[in-house]
């Protein structure tokens, strides 16, 4: 076990954000480039890692253990290390025995981890999905047949989904449960993506139009699917879900907002029926949130505008665009605006 370090005082800072009032509280003056916040009830509470890496990704659970991606700070590293991390500030990790790369990103109310590993270091060696149980034991999840397999969200009957992709470049959703594996798409799109999942079975992922264009969706447990893009976003990504069938996560202006971090976060506290609430932390250039629990806290990682962007990810797919916060679903390389 890791122990936080020395935090300092802790202060709050009340400030204006075009979200309303806010309070930060700062554990410790932050000193990467992508710190990871939660967004409690108007109150953002802001932190590092302990051994200084650089955050990307993030899940939160209802007791409130967060488990983290993180790797160096190299634009082209992906050397990631999982972490998780206790209500008390305390930090384990997460690492998928044998594998040079582990990337946590979703956490279950029942204390199961789902994420994706490397055999080697190399951005370039397929990604294969994980579910870590309760009591620590690895399951690999990979799509029979697929180049590569990204899990992306859990929940609490052991549902894992995410994306796999095949040898012609397409990528497709997936739902995977006991060792068995379906393919979860968009009817009529290009490509589909699952981000998570909740205890009902709904899921949230974007899916790619013939054309380029790409869309945020929720699709309920009956298999509606609704559309939920933000007005005046070319990209709107959903990554959490949670039982409430609240969303949170963020947007950009455009394809390269998005690939350097100048992002916009949101929460759908109405679900898909929507208004978009900005989740922003003060200051900073770019907030990405990556999940939220039924309490309605969010968690995610800022531009730290006293440090900058200088890391991007890789992609799984051939045609996936790098993020200044984790790996992305497969886009492709340019997004046509909104009409």
């Amino acid at each position: 076990m890791i122990e936080a370090g020395a935090l300092g005082d802790a202060s709050d800072t009340p400030v204006q954000t075009r979200a309303g009032q806010a309070v930060v509280r700062v554990l410790a003056p932050p000193r990467t480039s992508s710190p990871t916040f939660v967004y409690d009830r108007g109150r953002y509470t802001t932190f590092d890692l302990p051994d200084g890496r650089i955050a990307e990704g993030a899940g939160i659970d209802d007791r409130g253990r967060i488990v983290v991606g993180a790797k160096t700070d190299d634009r082209d590293s992906c050397d990631y290390r999982g972490y998780l991390r206790d209500p008390g500030g305390r930090y384990t990790r997460v690492d998928v025995p044998g594998a040079a790369v582990t990337n946590p990103l979703k956490i279950s109310d029942r204390g199961e981890i789902a994420g994706n590993f490397r055999t080697d270091a190399s951005c370039t060696s397929p990604l294969n999905g994980f579910l870590r149980d309760r009591r620590g034991r690895f399951v690999r999840i990979r799509f029979p047949g697929s180049a590569y397999t990204q899990a992306a969200g859990v929940n609490d009957r052991g549902q894992v989904v995410g994306e796999y992709g095949t040898g012609d470049g397409a990528s497709h959703g997936f739902v995977w449960q006991d060792g068995r594996y379906r393919t979860a798409d968009v009817p009529g799109a290009a490509a589909t993506s699952l981000l998570d999942v909740n205890d009902s079975g709904a899921t949230v992922g974007v899916y790619v139009e013939a054309d380029g264009s790409v869309h945020a969706f929720v699709r309920g447990a009956a298999g509606r699917v609704t559309v939920v893009d933000r007005p005046g976003a070319v990209l709107t990504l959903p990554f959490g879900i949670n039982n409430r069938g609240q969303i949170a996560g963020f947007s950009g202006a455009s394809l390269q907002d998005v690939q350097q971090g100048d992002v916009s976060g949101f929460v759908l506290r109405q679900g898909a029926d929507g208004p978009f609430t900005p989740v922003e932390v003060p200051g900073a250039t770019g907030t990405g949130p990556f999940d939220i629990n039924d309490l309605g806290v969010v968690v995610g990682q800022y531009a730290n505008p006293d440090v900058g962007v200088s890391s991007t990810s890789a992609g799984p797919g051939p045609a996936s665009p790098g993020s200044p916060y984790r790996p992305m679903p497969a886009l492709p390389r340019s997004v046509p605006p909104r009409a």
